[in-house]
């Protein structure tokens, strides 16, 4: 382990960010989606299939409803990237330069202008980390530190070792 008891992690907070923190969490971001379609499917059939039509029926109008069905999906992709663009844009956090102190005990976050905020590393339930930065969950919420906002690699797996041996819930992607 490295003989440094602090690491700083600090970058400005972008959309670009915050895209790359969700997108890594892609099942969690796109379940709800997949569920609806997965029902919107079934559903039918199973009433279909119920009330005596044929198989091949029930097959045929999927030539109608699958293509249907995706042009919603898509926009729905569409509205919610314009939506996450306005949401992003209104955030106190935006935009804004956060840096982060990781030492054995505890995380320092501070955002530029608004905030500063100590926990222990009890507070965080999972930490994941990715060839892009790590994420770190807390019971509600989750925050994204992207690797390149630590000065070096070593300074990066310093802070994975505080997050390792004081997370139990801890990998690497």
């Amino acid at each position: 382990m490295s003989e440094k008891t602090q690491i700083t992690a600090s970058f400005v907070f972008t959309f670009d960010e915050l895209k790359t923190a969700v997108l890594l969490q892609p099942f969690q971001l796109y379940l709800p989606g997949i569920l609806i379609f997965i029902m919107s499917l079934s559903i039918p059939a199973v009433m279909a299939l119920m009330n005596g039509y044929p198989v091949s029926i029930i097959i045929s109008s999927l030539y109608y409803v699958v293509p249907f069905l995706v042009v919603v999906i898509l926009f729905s992709l569409y509205s919610q990237k314009a939506t996450s663009k306005k949401v992003f844009s209104q955030t106190p956090w935006a935009n804004r330069h956060i840096e982060y102190n990781f030492s054995k005990d505890e995380i320092v976050e501070r955002v530029e202008g608004i905030s500063e905020t100590k926990f222990p590393w009890t507070n965080i339930r999972r930490v994941k980390r990715t060839k892009k930065g790590f994420i770190f969950y807390r019971s509600q919420s989750y925050f994204w530190v992207p690797e390149h906002a630590f000065q070096s690699r070593e300074e990066a797996n310093t802070a994975a070792e505080f997050a390792h041996q004081s997370v139990q819930n801890y990998s690497e992607i």
